[in-house]
């Protein structure tokens, strides 16, 4: 238990330890009392922030374990992360640091979806509770009625379940009902029609059949009622579906969330996360989404602020002085994604960049950076093939 009165683990240590006996023994053995006393100095500042060997004993196993999950059991250990929502980062590293494990990540399913996420093979599959807006009722409505029967499309998962509105236009926005055929639209429309009193039917190349059959969502045994056919309509833009992905999940499915500002990164000159050792004193910009951040104050000098931001390849380390701070600290209530350009300080093998301006990119169609220029072919490429993935997968 903290004692009273004694304001920092140092003020314990000499409570423990009074330095004037220390010094005292020191120069016994043969030491000079400036030394002894810088000694003692140094230990004193040292237990402000160490741990004794129980501590560091257990944080180094469980950091072994960990270690040992992830490189043998990429796939269930950052399940068990996600699902916990443990970790430093927010969800959206995560889900970005399976894929670098080479585990995918796929959306959330009314027929497969648990409530955490969970493993399939060498993939990770979005769960319930991973979805803004969806509460513990709809979650437990959903896994009741699945458990007696798949489902066997929008109207039947109504039916079946006490989801709401607003908490099914978020699961269609996420793609959890696509397994069903139609487009997100497609079913925005159905959904939609449910205000009459006509059922649905669906009339489009899907799992029940060819584009000329006719599929009742109500069974058999329900009165007669006018039939209204399902219109095609296309599905969402890829950018859209990123877009709606993110603002509901927290995170993107298919692609790193900066593609959605490739127009905007073909202007820059940038230097990717996995390069930027190989540029040890030199100017540079990077992009990236911020993940993780720290403030420390400087007594007498103000504030600066450590930031880790990510680009599809990795994390970047960024350090920001007083005075840089200063300058651009406001704008960091947003995560960006910011342009920083800076020098690459890479002594001592861990990179990181000193910052001397930020830019935070709002429209990712229209930049402007005293560093921008007109695009050409190879950056666009370069850039492209950083960014845009798994286009297959939506």
């Amino acid at each position: 238990m903290r004692d009273a009165g004694v304001d920092s683990p140092g003020e314990r240590f000499r409570e423990f330890l009074p330095y004037a006996r220390f010094v005292e023994k020191a120069v016994a053995t043969g030491v000079p009392e400036p030394v002894a006393l810088e000694i003692w100095r140094q230990i004193a500042n040292f237990s402000e922030y160490s741990f004794c060997k129980a501590h560091a004993a257990t944080y180094g196993e469980l950091a072994y374990r960990c270690v040992y999950l992830k490189a043998h059991y990429p796939s269930e250990f950052l399940s068990s992360v996600l699902t916990n929502q443990g970790g430093f980062y927010h969800t959206a590293e995560y889900v970005e640091e399976a894929r670098r494990c080479g585990v995918r990540v796929v959306g959330p399913d009314v027929q497969r979806s648990r409530r955490g996420y969970t493993v399939e093979g060498q993939t990770i599959r979005v769960g319930f509770s991973g979805i803004r807006e969806l509460s513990h009722r709809a979650i437990e409505s959903i896994l009741r009625a699945r458990d007696r029967a798949p489902f066997r499309g929008l109207t039947d998962f109504l039916r079946r379940t006490a989801v709401g509105r607003t908490e099914t236009e978020s699961l269609i926005r996420v793609g959890a009902f696509d397994s069903f055929g139609p487009t997100r639209p497609e079913l925005f429309w159905e959904l939609r029609g449910k205000r009459g009193t006509v059922p649905l039917v669906r009339h489009s190349l899907n799992e029940y059949g060819s584009e000329q059959d006719t599929i009742p969502i109500f069974s058999d045994d329900e009165p007669a009622a006018p039939l209204l056919v399902l219109p095609r309509i296309p599905q969402y833009a890829r950018t859209d579906r990123l877009h709606l992905e993110r603002s509901i999940l927290g995170f993107t499915l298919a692609a790193h969330p900066l593609e959605c500002y490739i127009p905007a990164l073909t202007r820059y000159p940038l230097v990717a996360s996995t390069e930027i050792r190989n540029y040890d004193g030199q100017r540079v910009n990077v992009m990236g989404w911020l993940i993780a951040d720290r403030i420390v104050g400087l007594k007498g000098r103000g504030c600066m602020k450590f930031l880790t931001i990510e680009d599809a390849l990795g994390r970047i380390e960024v350090v920001l002085f007083p005075n840089v701070y200063q300058r651009y600290g406001h704008l960091l209530r947003s995560h960006g994604p910011f342009v920083v350009t800076g020098t690459v300080d890479a002594k001592h093998g861990n990179p990181s960049l000193v910052a001397d301006s930020l830019t935070l990119i709002t429209d990712p169609h229209a930049p402007k950076h005293s560093l921008g220029a007109p695009p050409t072919e190879t950056n666009i490429s370069r850039i492209e093939g950083m960014y845009v993935r798994d286009a297959a997968a939506t």
